[in-house]
């Protein structure tokens, strides 16, 4: 098991509780370096991986008329921009029937003035549901 995030001590944290089974790796997705990182360690494992499971979030509530260009870019720099590029560059390493989850928000029904740009990054699934789910094309689909 492999996990992520910005800061070290919540990831030390996580790993102290989850066990020796995980491995915390510092970064943040809104960096593709970062990323890089990440599946250069996941892949130097040469196991692929069974489930990505993406909780990117990042919040901080403003009414419309305070919003600024930061607020906008950290925001959908992270919740929108790093949880594509933390698939999309997942995909190679997924092994067949591998399941990608995608964690939304209950948050962005709250109706709020200052859960907008938030609840934009953040909006439920088609179905309705804070997850989205699917099941990753087979390996010869994703070269």
């Amino acid at each position: 098991m492999f996990i992520t995030g910005r800061r070290k001590t919540e990831l030390d944290a996580a790993v102290e509780v989850i066990g020796s089974a995980a491995t915390a790796v510092i970064g943040d997705i809104s960096e593709l370096a970062d990323l890089d990182r990440l599946y250069e360690t996941i892949r130097s494992r040469g196991r692929g991986l069974d489930v990505l499971f993406a909780n990117a979030s990042v919040a901080a509530f403003v009414p419309l008329e305070q919003v600024t260009d930061e607020h906008f870019d950290t925001l959908f720099g992270i919740n929108v921009r790093g949880t594509l590029f933390t698939v999309q560059k997942a995909l190679p390493l997924l092994n067949d029937g591998a399941s990608v989850i995608l964690n939304g928000s209950t948050n962005v029904d709250v109706g709020d003035e200052a859960f907008g740009v938030y609840a934009a990054t953040k909006a439920p699934s088609p179905t309705g549901s804070p997850f989205s789910w699917m099941t990753a094309p087979a390996a010869s689909a994703r070269s």
